[in-house]
């Protein structure tokens, strides 16, 4: 009896240790496993970060052509004001603006004009510094919309939050008409 109970007990302990042995690869197996699907979870991650950055880009780019407000023109010219944007450090206020034509071609003359604003507390400000890129001359052409930018410098920064009339001359065509946007909010 000595003996049998000797044999399954060797026979219990070497089933032990034969379990053991597969249940230690699993261990690693399962270790390497969990390990291979961190890596793939963390280029997900980076991924889906660069989408997330990707798809901010592509609202930017989609709301530029929204405009704050319109102006109508002769010649069937539209002029968007697209930004007002405050430089708190360059005490510096550029406004950018767009504009469009349902005629076929439109010469546009920016250059040699003045821009101003008046804020709410009735103070005036001009520039000179209205330009539609290097050129005296633009040509704006049909569903091909040009920007322009005015630049206001040495603002009040405290008193300018909101522009209550911002006003530039264009000779549009043979005409020379004034652009106005009213009521504007300043973002700084």
């Amino acid at each position: 009896m000595k003996k049998l109970l000797v044999a399954v007990f060797s026979m219990m302990l070497s089933a032990s240790a034969m379990a053991q042995q597969p249940l230690e690869s699993q261990v690693i197996e399962l270790k390497q496993k969990i390990e291979a699907q961190q890596q793939q979870l963390n280029g997900l991650s980076r991924r889906v970060s660069e989408v997330e950055q990707l798809n901010i880009d592509l609202r930017k780019a989609m709301d530029f052509g929204k405009g704050i407000t319109t102006a109508q023109g002769d010649n069937g010219v539209t002029y968007k004001l697209i930004s007002l944007k405050g430089n708190k450090a360059e005490k510096s206020i550029t406004a950018i603006f767009q504009m469009s034509t349902t005629s076929d071609m439109v010469d546009m003359v920016i250059a040699g004009y003045e821009a101003s604003y008046v804020d709410l507390y009735g103070e005036r400000q001009k520039t000179e510094n209205l330009t539609v890129g290097n050129d005296v001359m633009v040509r704006v052409f049909k569903d091909a919309p040009t920007n322009g930018r005015i630049i206001f410098n040495d603002v009040d920064i405290d008193k300018v939050k909101e522009i209550k009339l911002l006003r530039f001359d264009v000779l549009n065509g043979e005409n020379k008409e004034s652009v106005m946007f009213k009521d504007l909010k300043v973002e700084w």
